[in-house]
Protein backbone atom coordinates (compact mmCIF):
# COMPACT_ATOMS: atom_id res chain seq x y z
CA UNK A 1 0.00 0.00 0.00
CA UNK A 2 3.02 2.31 0.88
CA UNK A 3 4.63 1.74 -2.57
CA UNK A 4 1.13 2.92 -4.61
CA UNK A 5 1.20 5.44 -2.04
CA UNK A 6 4.63 6.73 -2.94
CA UNK A 7 4.04 6.03 -6.55
CA UNK A 8 0.43 8.64 -6.58
CA UNK A 9 2.34 10.98 -4.80
CA UNK A 10 5.14 10.68 -7.35
CA UNK A 11 2.91 11.14 -10.69
CA UNK A 12 1.32 13.76 -8.91
CA UNK A 13 4.27 15.75 -8.14
CA UNK A 14 4.84 15.24 -12.47
CA UNK A 15 1.86 16.65 -13.12
CA UNK A 16 2.17 19.45 -10.71
CA UNK A 17 5.71 19.97 -12.33
CA UNK A 18 3.84 20.60 -15.61
CA UNK A 19 1.07 22.77 -14.34
CA UNK A 20 2.34 24.54 -11.86
CA UNK A 21 -0.28 24.94 -8.68
CA UNK A 22 2.38 24.79 -6.38
CA UNK A 23 5.92 26.79 -7.27
CA UNK A 24 9.07 27.26 -4.81
CA UNK A 25 11.45 29.85 -5.84
CA UNK A 26 14.35 31.49 -3.26
CA UNK A 27 15.12 34.73 -4.03
CA UNK A 28 15.71 38.25 -3.05
CA UNK A 29 12.55 41.16 -2.77
CA UNK A 30 12.94 44.68 -1.56
CA UNK A 31 16.56 43.69 -0.41
CA UNK A 32 16.07 40.42 1.87
CA UNK A 33 16.36 36.91 1.24
CA UNK A 34 13.84 35.11 1.08
CA UNK A 35 12.08 31.02 0.97
CA UNK A 36 8.49 31.55 -1.21
CA UNK A 37 6.34 29.14 -2.23
CA UNK A 38 3.41 30.34 -4.48
CA UNK A 39 -0.29 28.14 -4.17
CA UNK A 40 -3.41 28.63 -7.07
CA UNK A 41 -6.20 28.42 -4.89
CA UNK A 42 -7.76 28.32 -8.20
CA UNK A 43 -6.61 25.24 -8.95
CA UNK A 44 -8.92 21.86 -8.69
CA UNK A 45 -5.26 19.85 -7.75
CA UNK A 46 -4.16 21.31 -4.11
CA UNK A 47 -5.95 20.80 -0.85
CA UNK A 48 -4.92 22.91 2.31
CA UNK A 49 -5.00 21.40 5.90
CA UNK A 50 -3.67 21.67 9.25
CA UNK A 51 -1.46 19.69 11.23
CA UNK A 52 -1.94 19.74 14.52
CA UNK A 53 -0.39 18.15 18.06
CA UNK A 54 -2.26 16.20 20.06
CA UNK A 55 -3.47 18.96 22.45
CA UNK A 56 -1.14 20.36 25.54
CA UNK A 57 2.08 18.30 23.22
CA UNK A 58 4.77 19.70 20.90
CA UNK A 59 6.31 17.29 17.95
CA UNK A 60 9.32 18.06 15.75
CA UNK A 61 9.04 19.61 12.77
CA UNK A 62 9.67 16.29 11.17
CA UNK A 63 7.29 14.52 13.83
CA UNK A 64 4.31 16.58 12.33
CA UNK A 65 5.31 15.78 8.80
CA UNK A 66 5.01 12.15 9.45
CA UNK A 67 2.00 12.54 11.15
CA UNK A 68 0.36 14.34 7.77
CA UNK A 69 2.25 11.52 5.93
CA UNK A 70 1.84 13.02 2.18
CA UNK A 71 2.21 16.64 2.62
CA UNK A 72 3.82 18.66 -0.57
CA UNK A 73 4.27 22.43 1.21
CA UNK A 74 3.99 23.37 4.86
CA UNK A 75 4.59 25.49 6.73
CA UNK A 76 4.75 27.37 10.71
CA UNK A 77 1.50 28.03 12.15
CA UNK A 78 -0.39 29.60 14.44
CA UNK A 79 1.31 30.87 17.91
CA UNK A 80 1.46 28.57 20.81
CA UNK A 81 2.09 28.73 24.77
CA UNK A 82 5.59 27.23 25.03
CA UNK A 83 5.16 26.60 29.00
CA UNK A 84 1.77 24.84 28.05
CA UNK A 85 1.98 23.32 24.68
CA UNK A 86 -1.23 24.97 24.01
CA UNK A 87 -2.29 26.49 20.65
CA UNK A 88 -3.42 30.60 21.53
CA UNK A 89 -4.35 30.92 17.79
CA UNK A 90 -7.91 29.51 15.58
CA UNK A 91 -7.38 27.02 13.53
CA UNK A 92 -10.69 26.00 11.59
CA UNK A 93 -11.12 22.56 9.14
CA UNK A 94 -14.02 22.11 7.23
CA UNK A 95 -16.21 24.37 9.45
CA UNK A 96 -14.77 22.72 12.92
CA UNK A 97 -12.80 25.06 15.25
CA UNK A 98 -9.70 23.03 16.26
CA UNK A 99 -7.57 25.59 18.19
CA UNK A 100 -9.04 28.77 19.69
CA UNK A 101 -7.62 32.45 20.23
CA UNK A 102 -8.90 35.83 20.16
CA UNK A 103 -5.88 37.73 18.86
CA UNK A 104 -5.00 39.12 15.77
CA UNK A 105 -6.49 38.49 12.58
CA UNK A 106 -7.59 35.32 10.49
CA UNK A 107 -6.58 33.81 7.19
CA UNK A 108 -9.69 32.36 5.85
CA UNK A 109 -10.22 30.40 2.92
CA UNK A 110 -14.10 29.08 2.23
CA UNK A 111 -15.58 26.67 0.28
CA UNK A 112 -14.87 27.71 -2.97
CA UNK A 113 -11.50 28.30 -2.24
CA UNK A 114 -11.64 32.18 -2.04
CA UNK A 115 -9.11 33.55 0.30
CA UNK A 116 -9.22 36.96 2.64
CA UNK A 117 -7.95 38.34 5.63
CA UNK A 118 -10.50 39.56 8.44
CA UNK A 119 -9.95 40.97 11.89
CA UNK A 120 -11.19 38.86 15.03
CA UNK A 121 -11.89 42.20 16.91
CA UNK A 122 -10.91 40.67 20.33
CA UNK A 123 -13.31 37.59 19.50
CA UNK A 124 -12.48 34.18 21.02
CA UNK A 125 -13.13 31.75 18.01
CA UNK A 126 -16.12 30.12 19.56
CA UNK A 127 -18.65 33.60 18.81
CA UNK A 128 -17.30 32.99 15.56
CA UNK A 129 -19.36 31.27 12.94
CA UNK A 130 -17.05 29.28 11.18
CA UNK A 131 -19.84 27.85 8.31
CA UNK A 132 -18.98 27.58 4.77
CA UNK A 133 -15.22 28.03 5.98
CA UNK A 134 -12.75 25.72 4.86
CA UNK A 135 -9.69 26.56 6.28
CA UNK A 136 -8.65 29.11 8.47
CA UNK A 137 -5.64 30.32 10.95
CA UNK A 138 -5.09 32.95 12.94
CA UNK A 139 -2.01 34.98 12.61
CA UNK A 140 -0.63 38.42 13.09
CA UNK A 141 -0.16 41.49 13.27
CA UNK A 142 -1.37 41.65 10.08
CA UNK A 143 0.52 43.35 7.54
CA UNK A 144 -1.50 44.37 4.91
CA UNK A 145 -4.82 44.94 3.97
CA UNK A 146 -6.48 45.65 0.53
CA UNK A 147 -2.48 46.46 -0.24
CA UNK A 148 -2.18 48.86 2.24
CA UNK A 149 -0.06 48.61 5.70
CA UNK A 150 -1.73 48.18 8.45
CA UNK A 151 0.24 47.24 11.44
CA UNK A 152 -0.89 47.80 14.63
CA UNK A 153 0.69 44.97 17.28
CA UNK A 154 -0.93 46.43 19.94
CA UNK A 155 -4.66 47.35 18.48
CA UNK A 156 -5.02 43.36 17.55
CA UNK A 157 -3.90 42.10 21.13
CA UNK A 158 -0.55 41.46 20.81
CA UNK A 159 2.09 42.47 23.88
CA UNK A 160 4.70 40.55 22.80
CA UNK A 161 7.60 44.36 21.81
CA UNK A 162 9.98 41.59 20.48
CA UNK A 163 7.49 41.41 17.31
CA UNK A 164 8.82 44.57 15.94
CA UNK A 165 12.50 43.92 15.79
CA UNK A 166 14.22 42.34 12.71
CA UNK A 167 13.63 38.48 13.45
CA UNK A 168 13.56 35.66 11.08
CA UNK A 169 10.09 34.89 9.80
CA UNK A 170 6.89 33.38 8.62
CA UNK A 171 4.40 34.85 6.72
CA UNK A 172 1.58 34.52 4.50
CA UNK A 173 -0.56 36.52 1.91
CA UNK A 174 -3.05 36.68 -0.44
CA UNK A 175 -2.89 37.91 -4.00
CA UNK A 176 -5.66 39.51 -6.27
CA UNK A 177 -5.49 36.49 -8.55
CA UNK A 178 -6.15 34.49 -5.08
CA UNK A 179 -2.66 33.20 -5.05
CA UNK A 180 -1.81 32.17 -1.80
CA UNK A 181 1.97 33.08 -0.74
CA UNK A 182 3.83 31.40 2.06
CA UNK A 183 7.07 33.01 2.99
CA UNK A 184 10.15 32.25 4.91
CA UNK A 185 12.72 34.80 5.76
CA UNK A 186 16.43 33.65 5.19
CA UNK A 187 17.57 36.67 7.42
CA UNK A 188 15.96 38.81 10.11
CA UNK A 189 13.52 41.32 9.35
CA UNK A 190 10.91 43.67 11.07
CA UNK A 191 7.36 43.95 10.43
CA UNK A 192 7.58 47.05 7.72
CA UNK A 193 9.35 44.75 6.01
CA UNK A 194 8.05 42.45 5.56
CA UNK A 195 4.87 44.29 4.51
CA UNK A 196 6.90 45.52 2.10
CA UNK A 197 8.48 43.05 0.98
CA UNK A 198 4.67 41.31 0.72
CA UNK A 199 3.44 44.45 -1.47
CA UNK A 200 6.27 43.90 -4.09
CA UNK A 201 5.16 40.61 -4.50
CA UNK A 202 1.50 41.74 -5.34
CA UNK A 203 -0.24 40.78 -2.10
CA UNK A 204 -3.22 42.57 -1.05
CA UNK A 205 -3.57 40.89 2.46
CA UNK A 206 -0.86 39.38 4.43
CA UNK A 207 -0.15 38.40 7.66
CA UNK A 208 2.82 37.06 9.71
CA UNK A 209 2.67 34.01 11.47
CA UNK A 210 4.75 32.13 13.89
CA UNK A 211 7.77 32.98 13.32
CA UNK A 212 11.69 33.13 14.88
CA UNK A 213 12.59 29.72 16.70
CA UNK A 214 9.30 28.20 15.24
CA UNK A 215 10.08 29.62 11.84
CA UNK A 216 9.97 26.18 9.18
CA UNK A 217 9.59 25.48 5.94
CA UNK A 218 8.81 22.06 4.12
CA UNK A 219 8.84 21.66 0.31
CA UNK A 220 8.51 18.94 -1.98
CA UNK A 221 10.96 16.74 0.64
CA UNK A 222 12.88 19.15 1.54
CA UNK A 223 13.32 20.78 5.10
CA UNK A 224 13.66 24.42 4.03
CA UNK A 225 13.28 26.26 6.68
CA UNK A 226 14.59 24.50 10.08
CA UNK A 227 12.87 25.63 13.15
CA UNK A 228 14.43 25.70 16.56
CA UNK A 229 12.29 24.24 18.51
CA UNK A 230 9.53 21.86 18.98
CA UNK A 231 5.88 22.70 17.00
CA UNK A 232 2.18 22.04 18.07
CA UNK A 233 0.91 23.04 14.14
CA UNK A 234 1.75 23.26 10.66
CA UNK A 235 -0.49 24.41 7.67
CA UNK A 236 -0.06 22.06 4.71
CA UNK A 237 -0.58 21.78 1.23
CA UNK A 238 -1.65 18.40 -0.13
CA UNK A 239 -2.08 16.94 -4.19
CA UNK A 240 -6.14 16.78 -4.14
CA UNK A 241 -7.18 13.28 -2.82
CA UNK A 242 -3.62 13.00 -1.19
CA UNK A 243 -4.05 14.02 2.81
CA UNK A 244 -4.15 11.64 5.06
CA UNK A 245 -7.33 10.38 6.77
CA UNK A 246 -8.43 12.44 9.97
CA UNK A 247 -11.17 10.49 11.40
CA UNK A 248 -8.96 9.43 14.21
CA UNK A 249 -8.35 13.61 15.11
CA UNK A 250 -12.01 14.32 14.68
CA UNK A 251 -13.38 11.49 16.70
CA UNK A 252 -11.03 13.25 19.35
CA UNK A 253 -12.82 16.61 18.38
CA UNK A 254 -16.40 15.25 18.57
CA UNK A 255 -15.22 13.90 22.48
CA UNK A 256 -13.62 17.30 23.56
CA UNK A 257 -16.99 18.72 21.94
CA UNK A 258 -19.28 16.92 23.83
CA UNK A 259 -17.05 17.62 27.49
CA UNK A 260 -17.92 21.71 26.48
CA UNK A 261 -21.76 20.87 26.28
CA UNK A 262 -22.42 18.79 29.02
CA UNK A 263 -20.09 21.51 30.86
CA UNK A 264 -22.23 23.86 29.62
CA UNK A 265 -25.70 21.78 30.03
CA UNK A 266 -24.79 22.06 33.93
CA UNK A 267 -23.80 24.96 34.13
CA UNK A 268 -27.35 26.16 32.33
CA UNK A 269 -29.03 24.33 35.12
CA UNK A 270 -27.23 25.81 37.75
CA UNK A 271 -28.27 29.33 36.54
CA UNK A 272 -25.04 30.63 34.84
CA UNK A 273 -26.17 31.92 31.36
CA UNK A 274 -23.07 33.12 30.76
CA UNK A 275 -20.51 30.71 31.19
CA UNK A 276 -22.91 28.44 29.98
CA UNK A 277 -23.27 30.28 26.35
CA UNK A 278 -19.23 30.40 26.46
CA UNK A 279 -19.45 26.75 27.12
CA UNK A 280 -22.32 25.81 24.28
CA UNK A 281 -20.62 27.63 22.32
CA UNK A 282 -17.16 26.38 22.29
CA UNK A 283 -19.33 22.72 22.01
CA UNK A 284 -20.56 24.10 18.30
CA UNK A 285 -17.84 25.33 17.45
CA UNK A 286 -15.94 21.87 17.20
CA UNK A 287 -18.86 19.92 16.49
CA UNK A 288 -21.68 22.61 14.49
CA UNK A 289 -23.62 19.21 13.04
CA UNK A 290 -24.74 18.32 16.24
CA UNK A 291 -28.52 19.40 16.82
CA UNK A 292 -28.41 19.16 20.90
CA UNK A 293 -26.00 21.65 21.27
CA UNK A 294 -28.04 23.98 19.26
CA UNK A 295 -31.35 22.89 20.87
CA UNK A 296 -29.26 23.80 23.89
CA UNK A 297 -28.00 26.87 22.59
CA UNK A 298 -31.66 28.17 22.43
CA UNK A 299 -32.57 27.56 25.69
CA UNK A 300 -29.67 29.28 26.87
CA UNK A 301 -30.65 32.39 24.78
CA UNK A 302 -34.10 32.32 25.43
CA UNK A 303 -33.51 32.47 29.07
CA UNK A 304 -30.93 35.39 28.23
CA UNK A 305 -33.82 37.32 26.92
CA UNK A 306 -32.33 37.01 23.46
CA UNK A 307 -34.98 36.15 21.36
CA UNK A 308 -33.90 36.27 18.22
CA UNK A 309 -30.58 34.91 18.42
CA UNK A 310 -32.77 32.01 20.10
CA UNK A 311 -35.26 31.24 17.24
CA UNK A 312 -32.34 31.00 14.96
CA UNK A 313 -30.95 28.63 17.20
CA UNK A 314 -33.64 26.50 17.71
CA UNK A 315 -34.47 26.53 13.80
CA UNK A 316 -30.81 25.76 13.22
CA UNK A 317 -31.43 22.72 15.67
CA UNK A 318 -34.76 21.59 13.68
CA UNK A 319 -32.90 21.80 10.35
CA UNK A 320 -30.43 19.00 11.63
CA UNK A 321 -32.94 16.54 12.97
CA UNK A 322 -35.57 16.74 9.98
CA UNK A 323 -31.68 16.40 8.18
CA UNK A 324 -31.51 12.65 10.38
CA UNK A 325 -35.16 12.19 9.81
CA UNK A 326 -35.45 12.60 13.86
CA UNK A 327 -39.29 14.25 13.78
CA UNK A 328 -40.00 14.68 17.14
CA UNK A 329 -36.65 16.57 17.56
CA UNK A 330 -37.55 18.52 14.27
CA UNK A 331 -41.12 19.28 15.73
CA UNK A 332 -39.88 20.45 19.18
CA UNK A 333 -37.72 22.94 17.85
CA UNK A 334 -39.45 24.36 14.96
CA UNK A 335 -42.40 25.12 17.19
CA UNK A 336 -39.86 26.42 19.30
CA UNK A 337 -38.31 28.66 17.09
CA UNK A 338 -41.69 29.56 15.12
CA UNK A 339 -42.82 30.75 18.92
CA UNK A 340 -40.27 33.28 19.05
CA UNK A 341 -40.28 34.10 15.79
CA UNK A 342 -43.40 33.72 13.77
CA UNK A 343 -42.16 35.57 10.55
CA UNK A 344 -39.26 32.58 9.98
CA UNK A 345 -42.21 29.79 8.85
CA UNK A 346 -41.44 31.42 4.94
CA UNK A 347 -38.17 30.74 4.99
CA UNK A 348 -38.21 26.84 6.15
CA UNK A 349 -41.15 25.58 4.19
CA UNK A 350 -40.44 22.13 5.37
CA UNK A 351 -40.08 22.86 8.77
CA UNK A 352 -43.68 24.51 8.44
CA UNK A 353 -45.33 21.38 7.16
CA UNK A 354 -43.67 19.52 9.98
CA UNK A 355 -44.90 22.41 12.59
CA UNK A 356 -48.01 23.83 11.41
CA UNK A 357 -49.43 27.05 12.99
CA UNK A 358 -52.15 24.38 14.50
CA UNK A 359 -49.12 23.04 16.59
CA UNK A 360 -47.66 26.32 17.09
CA UNK A 361 -51.28 27.65 18.52
CA UNK A 362 -51.47 24.38 20.85
CA UNK A 363 -48.20 25.42 22.46
CA UNK A 364 -49.06 29.14 23.05
CA UNK A 365 -52.62 27.94 24.57
CA UNK A 366 -49.85 25.02 26.43
CA UNK A 367 -47.67 27.83 28.04
CA UNK A 368 -50.73 30.06 29.54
Amino acid sequence: MRCVFTIFLLLTAMAWAQNDPVVFTRTTVHGAKINLVTIDLNSDDVDIRPILAPPGTTRSFQGLLNQGEGAYTAITGTFFDPATAITVGNVVHNGRLMTEGSVGSVLTIDEKKNASVRSLEGKMGRHIDWAGTKFAVSAGPTLLRSGELTISPKAEGFKDRGLWGARMRAAMGVTAENKLLLLTSREPVGLHHLARIFQDLGAVDAVNLDGGSSTALYHDGKVVSRPGRQLTNLIAIYAKGAAPDQSRQLSAQYARAYNHYMKGSRLYKSGSLTLAHSQVRKALSMAPDRPPYWETLGEILESSKKVEEAAVSYIKAAELYFERSQDDGARRCAVAGFRLAPQLRDDYPELNELAPLEAYRASQRTAE
